[in-house]
């Protein structure tokens, strides 16, 4: 059995003529076979599902501490906070809620079988081997769901990476090996919702506070990055320096880190082609995230405000908050040393910038998991928990550092 799971993330032509298949058999209408009831019911309906499904892929020994921090445990159980929080407040169909909700809380589940940084070179990525894991769980076991229902979470699942454009696949040897269309979005000139959805939930998790920690993390390891329109090189050292700089000033450097997240934070509103049908409890969540990250990043050019005594106390503030909150298991715990020697090494101006910053950020943090953890307590305890990822999400959301 796990060898066929294995399969799954193979960048093989089988693979590649199942994810064509469920292209052509999608289609809008499928939202009509979506089972009705309330709001209320279909949230519901929805942390059941993620629950059996979460318990499912435990069994079949799929494990997000295996997975390379940033997308590990710390990324899915936000993404289920963050989910929860919007789908309980946004003024859409049950359909939608709970198509939303479900694609949205597991679209990363792919990253178990695909490391995330190695893509570029790939026709099937980590979104459509999360959809290929998914068509295999549902062959097994129907989790109460209806055949409209399984392809709706499956699409939205894969189309969550969302491509602007048709995009050209190379391998490592520079040749092309195909290429990747957008996935479909629209019904004329409205935005089908059950696609977009995931992609929010997406989103909510790189803005924010928390995306700062998660971020940091993927710089252990040199990988190439997207900025927009092209993969560029990232490496700690040129990633730490605190410069902010227009896309000319730039040229052909690749981005630092302040510029990544400010790259982000720029995108959050209806005139990106990423947020542009954002409505309701979407922007109200969105812009009070895009609100705290915008200070650490000012805060990384205000070198002079760090207050030298303090210093060591904030980095190992920051170690622990990257153990404990953004990647709570083995390897967050590893890439968290790992960075703390790193960072040491770098020059002393580039590490009053980022103290600073790192110390805005905790405060951001808190009060942030404050929010979430309140919330919870409207949701039932019995849901406030997700199998093989964390047992108390609000004790795992509490500020560590």
């Amino acid at each position: 059995m796990w060898d066929r799971i294995r399969q799954l993330a193979e960048d093989s032509e089988e693979n590649r003529l199942k994810i064509r298949k469920m292209r052509e058999t999608f289609r809008p209408e499928l939202i009509d076979g979506v089972h009705d009831g309330t709001r209320a019911e279909a949230l519901t309906r929805g942390m059941e599902t993620v629950q059996r499904i979460l318990s499912a892929l435990k069994s079949f020994g799929i494990d997000p501490t295996t997975i390379e921090p940033a997308h590990g445990p710390g990324h899915w159980l936000r993404d289920y906070v963050n989910a929860l929080r919007l789908f309980s407040q946004l003024n859409v169909t049950p359909a939608e809620t709970f198509i939303g909700f479900v694609a949205g809380s597991l679209h990363d589940v792919g990253c178990t079988l695909v490391y995330r940084f190695d893509e570029a070179h790939r026709l099937v990525r980590h979104a459509e081997v999360a959809a290929l894991l998914l068509e295999f769980l549902f062959e097994l076991d129907s989790f109460a769901l209806n055949k409209a229902e399984q392809l709706l979470i499956r699409y939205g699942m894969a189309a969550h990476t969302h491509y602007l454009r048709t995009t050209q696949v190379k391998d490592k040897h520079g040749n092309v090996i195909g290429a990747i269309e957008p996935y479909f979005e629209m019904v004329g000139d409205k935005p089908f919702y059950p696609v977009w959805m995931p992609r929010w939930v997406d989103r909510l998790d790189t803005n924010g506070p928390a995306y700062v920690g998660r971020h940091y993390v993927t710089l252990a390891k040199e990988h190439q990055d997207f900025d927009g329109k092209n993969y560029y090189d990232v490496d700690f050292v040129s990633a730490m320096r605190p410069l902010l700089r227009t896309k000319e000033e730039r040229g052909n450097d690749s981005m630092t880190m302040a510029e990544h997240l400010r790259m982000y934070a720029e995108t959050q509103n209806n005139d990106s082609p990423y947020g542009k049908h954002d409505f309701g409890a979407m922007i109200e969540l969105r812009d009070a995230y895009k609100a705290r990250i915008r200070r650490v990043i000012e805060a990384t050019q205000m070198s002079s405000a760090a207050d030298p005594e303090l210093r060591p106390e904030v980095l190992q503030r920051w170690k622990r908050h990257l153990a404990k909150n953004i990647e709570p298991y083995a390897k967050g715990e590893e890439v968290a040393g790992q960075l703390t020697q790193m960072f040491l090494a770098l020059p002393e101006d580039t590490q009053r910038s980022w103290q600073n910053a790192f110390n805005v950020c905790l405060d951001e943090y808190r009060a942030w998991s404050d929010e979430a953890i309140k919330f919870l307590e409207t949701i039932p305890v019995q849901y406030r928990s997700l199998p093989g990822v964390c047992d108390d999400l609000q004790t795992m959301l509490l500020l560590r550092g």
